[in-house]
């Protein structure tokens, strides 16, 4: 199965709501690809450590959501791929971040 993961390196479009953490007034909304790397994700031109990632969880069947930074609250929507984006940050973050 890892291997099959290796083999990902992107997803469909998907939207991705920035919000502050504190007030939770948004802060960006933006439309884009989702891009797999081996240190983070890209969405448009938005690039997203594995190593800030903090409080993983979907829901929903649409949205993954997680800290960032401690500082922002990330929700990502896709149409069909919550889970697995879910998953792939799973792995990834315990892979490459070393948290």
């Amino acid at each position: 199965m890892n291997k099959q993961f290796d083999k990902i390196t992107q997803l469909s479009k998907a939207k991705l709501f920035i919000e502050e953490k504190n007030n939770y007034k948004h802060k960006k909304v933006i439309n884009g690809i989702i891009k797999i790397r081996n240190n983070g994700i890209k969405i448009g031109n938005v690039f997203l450590e594995y190593k800030n990632i903090k409080g993983l969880s979907t829901f929903l069947k649409r949205y993954t959501e997680f800290i960032y930074e401690n500082k922002y609250i990330i929700r990502i929507k896709t149409e069909n791929e919550s889970l697995l984006l879910y998953y792939l940050l799973r792995r990834y973050k315990d892979v490459y971040s070393n948290n």
